[in-house]
């Protein structure tokens, strides 16, 4: 029987800190009985590795850090990843011509919708940061 799982975290905003929760988060999977190629924790890895890797590679020169909250419960799957960058992203459906990324959003909403979940931004009350949320259904 699964048992409900929560890691929160305040990572700094460098590359380590992506593969650091990314691996935290496979443990989670692991210990709750989950494999890691089921379609739907694929899903929740690659969007958490990917809203972690942006908060890196676009949020970094004004929010130093950023949080990561994952959670595994019977109700499913989930994760919030938040950061203190004023711009709130859109889903593009393709980059930026400049090869400045700008997809990676859109790509996550896509993967997420096609294991039965869902993914949102929510703004900060201040406007000055956001936090994007996952939720896929049970396992």
């Amino acid at each position: 029987m699964m048992t409900a799982f929560t890691l929160e975290t305040t990572l700094p905003a460098v590359p380590a800190s992506v593969t650091q929760v990314r691996h935290e988060a496979m443990a989670a999977a692991r210990e709750q009985g989950l494999d890691r190629q089921h379609p739907t924790v694929d899903a929740w890895l690659v969007a958490l590795s990917e809203l972690a890797s942006n908060c890196v590679r676009h949020a970094a020169t004004t929010s130093p850090t950023f949080d990561v909250r994952v959670a595994i419960d019977q109700g499913g799957l989930a994760l919030a990843v938040h950061d203190r960058h004023p711009h709130q992203p859109a889903a593009l459906s393709e980059p930026h011509a400049d090869n400045s990324g700008g997809w990676g959003l859109f790509l996550v909403r896509q993967l997420v919708t096609e294991v039965g979940g869902h993914a949102s931004v929510a703004p900060d009350t201040d406007g000055q940061g956001k936090t994007v949320l996952v939720r896929l259904p049970p396992v």
